[in-house]
């Protein structure tokens, strides 16, 4: 795990707004602000393997993977390492969907389809 300190509100202060391109389409799941934090220069790295993180909770999930357990699908091959990953997939085999009434896609979770439809305005 990186030593360095968090970045406080001054610091974000120094940081060049406008330099990123990077768009959502609805800040409402915190992802853009998740994005933003990747430029703070905070970052998490796995001891066992390559990987860092700029979200320590993604740091902390991803540590997980290594302990070697998975929880398997009993409907399908699938298996995960998190448990709620596989609570998340067991909601594709309940065939309950939302549908796009814009295009064919259709949705495990409403508020996906939620997101979805933002990508049609």
């Amino acid at each position: 795990m990186s030593n360095q300190p968090p970045v406080t509100s001054q610091d974000k202060s120094k940081l060049q707004p406008g330099l990123c391109v990077t768009k959502y389409s609805t800040s409402k799941n915190g992802g853009q602000g998740r994005h933003l934090r990747t430029h703070e220069g905070i970052s998490y790295s796995c001891d066992k393997c390559s990987k860092t993180f700029s979200v320590k909770q993604n740091f902390m999930k991803h540590l997980i993977t290594h302990d070697g357990i998975r929880h398997p699908c009993h409907k399908c091959s699938k298996s995960y390492s998190i448990q709620n990953d596989l609570k998340r997939h067991l909601r594709t085999h309940e065939g309950n969907s939302y549908s796009c009434d814009k295009c064919s896609k259709t949705f495990s979770w409403k508020s996906n389809l939620n997101c979805h439809l933002l990508t049609h305005e």
